[in-house]
């Protein structure tokens, strides 16, 4: 059903600049000072589920998802001390999601085998050195079995942990990275050797280690980004922002998101910084609005999110601001309601929860707002819209067909019973914030 719905809409609402909506957060509980957060199907049931790193507690909370983007809490289980990140995979090749966590305190990462249920076995603890701070995935010596790199802030290196395909590791090398903190890999010069790139927290840097096979790396080469007083990158993701199909390098610095252009060959150019919010410690790329070019997006520490539209060109647009919990640490992007456009959650570190902020643009195009959405269904027979007098209301079928039609006077709320149940897409017309809203009329 979801599939029969975008590509008629896009046809109609063709002439209509993208933008971005999302609906007001709703917040979980979880554990103390939560730091990280990611999203995956634990349980196998088709909903993705979210676990959270919980710095304070030493532990790791598990949100069950629900369909139509709703989460519960689940269950929490102890990890090492101060987890500050964690990361997902099938390690052991037994079909589950396993997770690892890098625990600041205790010098080590946690790995926990998962069961297809929800549920995860006793952690096996790997000793890595001090202040482990970030992970990263892939198979860095090409023996086909996922292998591990930690960032270790406390010992200015990347250690790399050798899969044996099982779900044991063992330590293979440490590569010298200074003030390493954040990390992130790809092929960034297109040999088909993943790569490492490193936000380098207390230097102003990012660095880049080529692999030259086998799971050996070139020495680190540097790019500045600017004083340490002014840029002090936390995080940092790999994506395509001009779409040559050359990785691109993107870090948050605590209030700007900076850009480095690949240039071929895993070279970069010189950095871009864009504003982004108030002490913005985590980034991650996705198309929020789209119209195909790709957007970022950052937790920021100052309580709220900002998505920063790509134009295609590596260039972004100023932020979009979206309140979210205290203090936010942690963000994951993901279709969390199966609606084929991208939601976000945070991890917020002050207020001991995750908000969640479901995405209210319609699969493939997108509303006209960068605040929450003005239009609301009661999940029964009647929408209410936030709408000043002569704006317009119009609701299509998925098929693109005007089901409903109606002049906004002093009526706010409108009885669509007569509506058959299926997916349709309310508009808003006429008005400055000109915006969509997808639904499901039950």
């Amino acid at each position: 059903m979801k599939q029969i719905s975008i590509l008629p809409v896009l046809l109609v609402f063709s002439n209509i600049t993208a933008q971005v909506c999302y609906n007001p957060a709703y917040n979980v509980n979880v554990g103390t000072t939560p730091k990280a957060i990611t999203a995956s199907d634990f349980n196998e049931d088709g909903v993705s589920d979210l676990a959270v790193a919980n710095f304070g507690s030493n532990s790791i909370s598990l949100l069950k998802g629900l369909p139509g983007g709703n989460f519960n809490y689940d269950t929490s289980f102890s990890t090492g001390s101060a987890p500050h990140h964690l990361i997902v995979a099938d390690f052991n090749n037994d079909g589950h999601k396993d997770i690892v966590t890098a625990n600041n305190s205790s010098s080590n990462i946690s790995v926990f085998a998962g069961n297809g249920h929800g549920r995860f076995g006793a952690p096996t603890n790997y000793m890595v050195g001090s202040a482990p701070t970030a992970l990263v995935t892939a198979d860095l010596n090409g023996d086909g079995f996922l292998d591990i790199g930690v960032a270790v802030s406390g010992i200015d290196s990347i250690v790399i942990l050798k899969g044996q395909g099982n779900g044991a590791f063992s330590k293979f090398k440490a590569l010298y990275a200074a003030s390493c903190f954040g990390l992130c890999t790809a092929d960034f010069n297109g040999d088909a050797w993943p790569d490492l790139a490193c936000c380098n927290c207390s230097a102003g840097s990012m660095s880049v280690l080529l692999a030259t096979g086998n799971g050996n790396f070139s020495s680190a080469i540097v790019y500045p980004i600017g004083s340490y007083y002014y840029y002090n990158p936390l995080t940092l993701i790999a994506t395509d922002l001009n779409q040559d199909h050359i990785y691109d390098i993107v870090t948050a610095d605590q209030g700007t998101a900076s850009v480095f252009l690949g240039t071929g060959g895993g070279a970069f150019g010189t950095v871009t910084h864009y504003t982004a919010g108030t002490a913005a410690t985590t980034v991650v790329s996705d198309d929020f609005n789209g119209d195909g070019q790709t957007d970022i997006a950052t937790a920021n520490f100052g309580a709220d999110i900002t998505i920063l539209l790509g134009t295609g060109n590596g260039s972004l647009n100023a932020p979009l601001h979206f309140a979210a919990g205290n203090g936010p640490r942690g963000l994951v992007n993901g279709d969390f309601n199966a609606d084929g456009s991208p939601d976000l959650a945070t991890a917020n570190n002050n207020s001991n929860d995750v908000s969640v902020l479901l995405s209210c643009a319609a699969a493939g195009i997108a509303a006209h707002t960068n605040s929450t959405c003005l239009i609301l269904y009661d999940g029964k027979n009647t929408i209410s819209v936030g709408e000043d007098e002569g704006g317009n209301l119009s609701i299509f079928s998925a098929t693109g067909q005007l089901a409903y039609d109606q002049k906004i006077d002093k009526e706010k709320s409108f009885d669509i019973s007569s509506l058959s149940p299926g997916i349709y897409i309310a508009v808003l017309s006429n008005s400055s914030a000109g915006q969509k809203k997808k639904f499901v009329k039950n």
